[in-house]
């Protein structure tokens, strides 16, 4: 058989094959098809066949996205008398890292100005000398390292070998410690102890590490931790998550110097932060009533008031100073000035040392100008300023501090004003460098200002500024009555008794005219209406705690 009959028998062959399978399709044999998705299938019908639509795979479902982190919530505040640095023992610096929510002691003052513990759990008062602090227990400093009764000996003997002031106020003799309880012996019977232990100059630290980066970078146990510090321009803070109190709202704070008032209500308007502290109360209708702000005022403890020099020329006369407590016109200096309560004594009406029970000095032109006539100080040549023996009388003023200071400035050049009302002429200097020796020796009214709630006790302000000889005896001042009265503190421990004897000796000062007390600034806190959990408090060492959030 030739090639082309073999393939078309081929062919032939194939095509019968094929035929032959079609005719077993046509059987009533069931199909055999691979399990179909669960359905409920038509019957079969004599239709014509319709092609079986291929199998599908079920789609692959779309992966659930991460959800999305939560903006990190920051905070920028201005921040009262920026620190030079963190160094809790350097001057009065402790304050701002209190302020900051860094630094703690082992007691602090509360809304209502009562002493409370805080790094302390508990305190118990065994005898006049003894003293035993009962720690927390959890509480760590923000490396880790935990806080008992040791470490906190250990910070307080490193306050007081480093801060003259810090030994002086804490008249320790010994510490003892035991596990989580604190046994301090004191040098003598000593009624203001528990106040000092919560000045900030005893903030707790951990002196187990390098303490030289102290002055940036302190080790603390506060709410937040120091994360940077630029020199006299900002501080940004961080939250401690394993704070003892509980992980604080938000992440981090930046503190910001601001220049003065003017550029704090510049910042506060221009959303450039949302917390500013003493804004000028020429500047507070900018915010109250505003719906984009809260405004929280309250008195504060600072008080402003001048020391009358009972040594100087014309000042050493009684009559002279009652003649010039009777021509200022302290309510006018107050409510345009000062922006807060009328002076009356050393203390402001927050704290609760007699401001409503004393016999202050009332503003009387006319009594003022009959006094002098009294003292033998006349005008003789018509030229408005009063002589005595040929010698006019003429007053030198002095405005010391940096703080407050654009307030003492106007004050003291509205005393100014009122003293030539009466004949007294004066002369009027500002200036931050004027030495304690010359002030004592040549200006005749010192005006100063000083917070004097910073113990919640009458003692410290008093023995500090009163006493003969004290620290601040800018007018050279002495009532050795007044002496034994302040000294009485130190062996007093009941705190009915404490506050009277504050009431007393404020009468005291007052009865002598050796100071003019002009008023007590309002403490104000501005912020943006987004910030809650901010705590006023009248003692300005605290601002921010774990509670302060922004929504």
């Amino acid at each position: 058989m030739n090639k082309t009959c073999k393939r078309i028998l081929a062919t032939l062959m194939a095509l019968a094959a094929m035929l032959a399978l079609a005719a077993c399709g046509s059987t009533s044999a069931p199909e055999t098809t691979a399990a179909p998705a669960a359905t409920n299938a038509p019957a079969a019908t004599n239709a014509p066949a319709t092609a079986t639509p291929a199998a599908t795979t079920a789609p692959t479902p779309e992966p659930t996205p991460e959800p999305t982190p939560a903006e990190p919530k920051e905070i920028r505040s201005s921040l009262y008398s920026f620190p030079g640095d963190l160094e809790p023992t350097t001057n009065y610096y402790g304050w701002g890292v209190s302020r900051i929510g860094v630094g703690e002691a082992l007691m602090r003052f509360d809304e209502n100005m009562d002493t409370v513990p805080l790094v302390a759990e508990s305190v118990e008062n065994i005898d006049d000398t003894t003293w035993i602090f009962h720690i927390r227990e959890g509480v760590t400093f923000h490396n880790g390292n935990p806080v008992d009764a040791e470490a906190v000996k250990n910070s307080i003997e490193r306050a007081m070998e480093l801060n003259t002031r810090a030994k002086s106020i804490a008249k320790i003799a010994s510490m003892h410690a035991d596990g989580l309880d604190l046994t301090i012996e004191t040098t003598e019977p000593y009624g203001a102890f528990l106040g000092y232990m919560a000045e900030p100059v005893f903030t707790i630290v951990d002196t187990s590490v390098d303490t030289s980066n102290f002055a940036n970078q302190p080790i603390c146990t506060g709410p937040f931790m120091v994360e940077s510090m630029i020199p006299s321009t900002e501080i940004v803070v961080v939250k401690n998550e394993n704070y003892w109190g509980g992980e604080p709202n938000v992440d981090k704070i930046t503190f910001l110097n601001l220049a003065d008032s003017n550029a704090i209500t510049m910042a506060l308007q221009a959303g450039e932060i949302n917390i500013g502290q003493e804004v000028s109360g020429t500047d507070l209708y900018l915010f109250d009533g505003n719906s984009d702000y809260v405004v929280s005022t309250r008195p504060g403890t600072r008080t402003i008031y001048c020391c009358l020099n009972v040594a100087s020329q014309f000042l050493s006369d009684m009559t002279v100073r009652k003649a010039i407590t009777s021509a200022v016109d302290l309510d006018l200096y107050a409510s345009t000035y000062v922006g807060g309560a009328t002076g009356v004594g050393p203390f402001s009406p927050v704290l609760k040392f007699g401001y409503d029970e004393l016999n202050g000095y009332t503003f009387d032109p006319e009594k003022a100008a009959a006094l002098l006539d009294e003292a033998g100080y006349i005008d003789t040549n018509g030229d408005g300023i009063r002589e005595k023996g040929g010698a006019p009388i003429s007053i030198q003023i002095a405005v010391i501090d940096k703080t407050n200071q654009s307030i003492h400035k106007s004050v003291a050049e509205a005393m100014q004003a009122q003293l030539k009302n009466i004949g007294i002429n004066s002369e009027l200097t500002v200036s931050t460098e004027l030495t304690y020796d010359d002030l004592r020796a040549n200006y005749d009214i010192v005006f100063k200002g000083v917070n004097a709630g910073s113990t919640n006790d009458p003692q410290n302000f008093l023995q500090l500024y009163f006493t003969t000889d004290c620290s601040y005896s800018y007018g050279n001042y002495s009532n050795p009555e007044l002496d034994a009265l302040i000294g009485t503190l130190d062996t007093e421990f009941d705190l009915a008794r404490r506050t009277q004897i504050g009431v007393e000796a404020s009468q005291m000062i007052l009865d002598d005219c050796a100071f003019l007390f002009i008023g007590y600034p309002d403490y104000n806190i501005v912020t943006s209406s987004n910030i809650s959990g901010l705590k006023h408090y009248p003692l300005n060492i605290y601002l921010v705690d774990k509670d302060i959030d922004i929504n």
